[in-house]
């Protein structure tokens, strides 16, 4: 028999950690008041081979926008396109290298969207929220 060699990465641990901490912060922030109404909706997706979508939210009522987040794995990069729920359309889209993460808002928003995440492997988290 030959030996199996193992390799840890010991970043992915890190970055889990930190995005678990975001997840967790944007909720509270949510629950306790600081963000927008009670009927705010925060999605996320975690790309397992190749791509996620979020569950699909309404705009922000007031604003009429959505948030969106992208954090790439430490050796992977990607794409994403927020998406119109109800024609398809994308209403924004863009690249993200290899270990970086991006966020923004789209303004002009007043259906339902989801946020695809794609072209990257596992570990790579998509968030879209509406407060």
């Amino acid at each position: 028999m030959k030996p199996v060699s193992i390799s840890v990465n010991p970043l992915r641990g890190i970055r889990r950690f930190r995005r678990s901490l975001t997840v967790i912060a944007v909720m509270a922030m949510m629950t306790i008041g600081f963000i927008g109404p009670a009927s705010a909706q925060t999605v996320t997706c975690n790309v397992g081979t190749y791509s996620c979508n979020t569950d699909i939210i309404p705009a922000n009522g007031s604003g009429h926008w959505v948030k969106w987040s992208v954090e790439n794995a430490a050796w992977d990069d990607s794409n994403y396109a927020v998406y119109d729920a109800d024609n398809g359309a994308i209403v924004g889209q863009g690249y993200i290298g290899t270990g970086n993460s991006r966020s923004g808002r789209i303004d002009g928003l007043y259906g339902r969207y989801y946020l695809k995440v794609y072209n990257s492997s596992w570990d790579t988290i998509g968030i879209l929220w509406n407060s």
